[in-house]
């Protein structure tokens, strides 16, 4: 492993913690209210001036009448001696609160994210093994259903089911308070029934898309060449299905790993809430909720610093993994050293510094008689519009016949249109929820016909309800996700176009972003824009959603800059928009269109879980609000037979994940080049295919 590399990933990661403790800081103080006015304000009245004065020293380790840099200097000098201030509602100092903390949280996240993977590499290698049989048919269901329910409606619906209900593992706690901490065989029972439906709820979501991809990359690694040369060499089919598939197949499996360190730290704080579990996440919700700014602050740092150190640890073992990537020029790909003048020269007009006129004729893009075409199909094109209509064929009609030739794409689509028809068509068809007569309270479902699904404590109909919050949460969705989609895209295009000093510090910047935990950072924004605004909220959700789009575009972009069009276009002296618009864009439109699906999963999943916390303020009905509803005001989770008035918002949630995910599984096929082609092909012939002809050949292609 190169040293300077590890050197390097070392002080960025030191780099990024520097970033979150700087972070921690301005925003908790600059809240409005701030934790002064707020402290002030719980001892009004009950000590003298400067009994205050003595308090707020203690507890928040500043000066309160210090400016504001006086007080960062204080709070970092205290922080470098372990001090962290000292909690208001718990009366003990943050660093005890936090140690006593951080281990369970570590302990069920550490063995949720191991079972998870192992179990999802394993089926997943089966699944290949047995590609197309029905064993493969019917765990990829399963894997795309699982994937698409997320962790906290799994827990929520164990707590019912396995707890209140079963009575089979317990509700909430570390363990029986009845016994002695120690290691003895009962407590540690008691620790590992405690943890049980932690744990198993994050499995169930993660082992899914684990077996997925593992069974996607095995697949592809069974058509390489090294494979047949490896069984004309007489190796044994346990020594290529261990050292040959086996190991390259898991390989990107592991970076998805460490990618999903910091999304699972994060979701510790609605895990830990739903199930009262004493970790970090539980404390940081509790400071969120009491205004504990000193608790709120620690618990974000630890989170944050645990997040980027589990990524580093997980970052070095991977060049250990796999020696290809030992190095840093293999790891980064960064681009080679041109001056910072050059390099700007480069991207505002899009040439290498060549020659204006080549052999007397101006290289002009708006001049159809010569124009050394970017499409890397046809190297002239004298027609625009035939370009323009080639491109349409390749970005927009070629990607639509693949998602309908696939049955979860045909299914995707068909759910998403059904959803965004209630939203639309359906708020105006259906009436909005109103109070009912006490007689019509807590109506089961089908009883009724006018409140299909039932009716909630105040008689409000769920149908009626669930479908008038369809808007909102669609808005949200779609805001969040476009941002997520447009920041990522622009980010890794230029970063990988420019190169240079321009890719480095875009990557540093996405990188750190991409080690904080996205849930508690948005609930920490969220104090500073009380708003109700659905557009707005999408975009908070999506503050750094956008990382890993960034970096698999810009891995992309390195690729396509230096292929022999895109360096025609550049000789040609074409502009830097009209390349990246002509000739980057129509190639990276499949990726750029299945990460906005992901993106709106990730806005769907993040935006019911604040809801149903309380942490955002929003309109009622939403669904967030009303799962939230059913279990604190309703006790469904205590009554079976109230159990409709969360299955009823946990369905729609499933639904609209459930359809986003499998279009994604679908345009996945849309990096299939040759079927891109196939399709591209059947647009531009004069007569019609045969449909058994078609459907042959696109399922001889998909195999």
């Amino acid at each position: 492993m190169d040293s300077r590399w590890v050197i390097k990933r070392v002080l960025q990661s030191l780099l990024t913690i520097l970033v979150v403790i700087n972070l921690s800081f301005v925003l908790v103080q600059q809240l409005p209210g701030g934790p002064m006015a707020y402290l002030q304000s719980q001892l009004r009245g009950a000590t003298n001036p400067e009994q205050q004065l003595r308090l707020m020293r203690q507890y928040l380790n500043i000066e309160p009448n210090q400016t504001f840099t006086e007080k960062y200097v204080s709070y970092m000098g205290s922080l470098l001696r372990g001090d962290l201030g000292r909690s208001f509602t718990l009366d003990a100092p943050v660093a005890d609160v936090i140690a006593q903390a951080l281990p369970w949280t570590v302990f069920v996240m550490s063995v949720s994210i191991s079972l998870a993977f192992l179990l999802g590499i394993v089926a997943g290698a089966i699944m290949a093994y047995k590609e197309g049989s029905l064993f493969d048919s019917v765990l990829s269901v399963n894997a795309i259903v699982a994937q698409s329910v997320p962790y906290y409606i799994f827990a929520l619906l164990f707590v019912f089911y396995l707890g209140y209900v079963g009575n089979i593992f317990p509700t909430g706690g570390l363990y029986d308070n009845s016994l002695t901490p120690g290691l003895s065989v009962p407590f540690v029972v008691s620790v590992l029934r405690h943890a049980a439906l932690p744990i198993l709820s994050i499995v169930l979501t993660w082992a899914g898309g684990y077996a997925l991809g593992m069974r996607g990359n095995s697949i592809q690694v069974l058509g390489e060449d090294y494979l047949y040369v490896a069984r004309l060499r007489g190796l044994s089919p346990r020594r290529i299905a261990l050292r040959y598939v086996g190991r390259n197949a898991i390989l990107p499996m592991y970076t998805h790993l460490v990618l999903s360190v910091g999304a699972v730290f994060g979701g510790s704080v609605v895990l830990e809430e739903i199930f009262r579990y004493r970790g970090v996440g539980f404390y940081l919700f509790t400071a969120i909720e009491a205004r504990d700014y000193p608790l709120m602050m620690g618990a974000f740092m630890i989170i944050s610093v645990a997040v980027v150190i589990g990524i580093l640890v997980a970052d070095l073992t991977y060049g250990v993994l796999d020696p290809r990537t030992g190095n840093e020029s293999q790891r980064e790909s960064y681009a080679s050293g041109a001056s910072l003048r050059e390099m700007l020269l480069r991207f505002r007009t899009g040439a290498l510094a060549l020659p204006a006129r080549i052999g007397g004729t101006p290289a002009d893009d708006d001049d159809d008689d010569f124009i050394l075409d970017t499409d890397p199909y046809e190297r002239v094109t004298p027609d625009r519009a035939d370009r323009l209509r080639r491109t349409f064929d390749e970005s927009i009609v070629a990607p639509l016949k693949i998602l309908l030739s696939d049955w979860r794409g045909r299914v995707g689509i068909a759910v998403l249109v059904g959803i965004v028809y209630l939203g639309t068509v359906g708020v105006m068809l259906v009436p909005e929820p109103v109070t009912a007569p006490p007689d019509q309270r807590f109506m089961l479902p089908f009883v009724d016909w006018q409140y299909p699904l039932g009716t909630d404590r105040v008689g409000k109909g769920l149908f009626s309800m669930t479908v008038h919050s369809t808007p909102y949460i669609l808005k949200m969705v779609a805001a969040g996700a476009v941002f997520a989609t447009m920041v990522g895209a622009l980010v890794g295009t230029v970063s990988g176009y420019a190169g240079g000093l321009v890719d480095r510090v875009l990557m540093t910047v996405s990188d750190i972003l991409l080690t904080l935990p996205g849930l508690p950072l948005i609930i920490v924004i969220t104090f500073y824009f009380e708003t109700t605004n659905p557009y707005f909220i999408g975009v908070i959700l999506a503050i750094n959603n956008w990382t890993g789009l960034a970096r698999s575009l810009r891995s992309q972009v390195l690729t396509l800059r230096d292929a022999e069009y895109v360096e025609s276009a550049r000789t040609m002296g074409l502009t830097t928009p009209s390349i990246v618009r002509e000739d980057l864009l129509p190639n990276l439109m499949p990726y750029v269109s299945v990460s906005f699906v992901g993106a709106a999963r990730k806005i769907i999943f993040e935006a019911v879980a604040l809801y149903y916390l309380g942490v955002l303020g929003g309109i009622s009905p939403n669904w967030g609000i009303m799962m939230s509803d059913a279990t604190s005001s309703t006790a469904a989770l205590y009554d079976l037979s109230m159990s409709h008035l969360i299955l009823v918002p946990t369905l729609a949630v499933v639904l609209l994940s459930l359809g986003a995910l499998m279009l994604s599984q679908s345009a996945d096929r849309m990096f299939n080049p040759r079927l891109r082609s196939k399709h591209v092909s059947d647009s531009e012939s004069t007569g019609p295919t045969p449909a058994s002809e078609s459907s042959t050949e696109v399922q001889s292609l998909s195999d």
